[in-house]
């Protein structure tokens, strides 16, 4: 247990079922200071010493935060930290804020083509970051480097019959090529964080549900390729709903998916039929990043929704 000494530091209770804009950097407890840009930090180390993410993916009661200590050795370690502060804790790969639920949205999309057999994946740091609507850069640097270490530290289980372990992804530098490049595990595709227990751990169906949905909804928000090009219709079609495997865990939570992803006007029309989501997305894409902006701040609970006239399914 960590112990605490001194007055606390009051922290602001996120409103319940509020999701956090874009880029808010304050709304996940990082605070400013200087932080290297790339090259990354080696892998296990992290840029700020007391470096917290504040996780509105779990609902509680009490502020969720993850919070970093350092040994006596110098490395960072989690902390078990619960109940006295009213922090709750939770370890590497147990959950995914949104911001790193997003990036690795832009990742696959740069990363697509490679998904099914796995391997090495090279980009410009540029493209990474225009992908996440960044112009200039600036603090987009840090927080890239700060989602891809946590990313990296994330691990795979094996589950479902899949013989697949392992981190989730491994980033670095290539001198030679002068471009960054990450690590695919080999069908990564099997294992995506969208509706997959292995990666979220959830140890209770609730939480679960949650993290789904909000999952979803950044994999939504951040994938333009998904929206532009139907590629997310085919994804949840065949990859999240197409195993035995996953259709126990991930078929209860669908209905709730389904509601919440059509009162935000994320979906036109869905339904689920034989155990697969049938769906149509708005005839507009733009209305979808309409309503995509609109409802980042206030995850489908307005019920003053504006939606486009329904369509029959594809």
């Amino acid at each position: 247990m960590h112990s605490t000494t001194g007055k606390q530091s009051k922290i602001r209770k996120p409103a319940t079922g509020k999701f956090p804009p874009p880029n808010s950097h304050t709304q996940y407890g990082v605070k400013r200071e200087s932080v290297p840009y790339f090259p990354m930090l080696p892998k296990g180390h992290f840029p700020l010493p007391n470096f917290a993410v504040r996780s509105t993916l779990f609902k509680s009661t009490a502020p969720n935060r993850h919070k970093f200590e350092k040994k006596e050795n110098g490395e960072l370690s989690w902390t078990e930290n619960r109940g006295l502060d009213g922090y709750q804790h939770f370890y590497y790969g147990e959950l995914l804020t949104v911001f790193h639920a997003r990036v690795f949205g832009h990742v696959l999309a740069l990363c697509w083509p490679e998904m099914a057999s796995g391997g090495r994946v090279y980009f410009r740091l540029y493209k990474l970051l225009q992908m996440m609507g960044s112009k200039t850069g600036g603090s987009n640097y840090a927080s890239l480097s700060r989602a891809l270490e946590t990313l990296a530290s994330c691990e795979l289980s094996p589950a479902g019959g899949k013989d697949i372990s392992g981190p989730l992804l491994n980033y670095g530098y290539d001198e030679a090529q002068k471009k960054y490049y990450i690590d695919l595990p080999k069908s990564i595709r099997n294992h995506f964080l969208v509706g997959d227990y292995t990666l979220l751990c959830s140890k209770d169906m609730k939480d679960l549900r949650g993290n789904t949905t909000k999952l979803l909804y950044a994999f939504f928000s951040s994938h333009d390729l998904a929206l532009e090009n139907g590629l997310t219709a085919e994804f949840l079609q065949k990859n999240i709903v197409g195993s035995s495997s996953k259709k126990s865990v991930f078929l209860r939570l669908m209905p709730y998916v389904v509601k919440q992803l059509t009162r935000a006007g994320v979906l036109v029309h869905a339904e689920i039929i034989d155990g697969k989501l049938i769906y149509s997305l708005p005839k507009k894409p733009k209305s979808v990043k309409q309503a995509l902006r609109k409802k980042f701040r206030s995850f489908g609970l307005s019920k003053s929704n504006t939606r486009s006239s329904i369509r029959p399914p594809p």
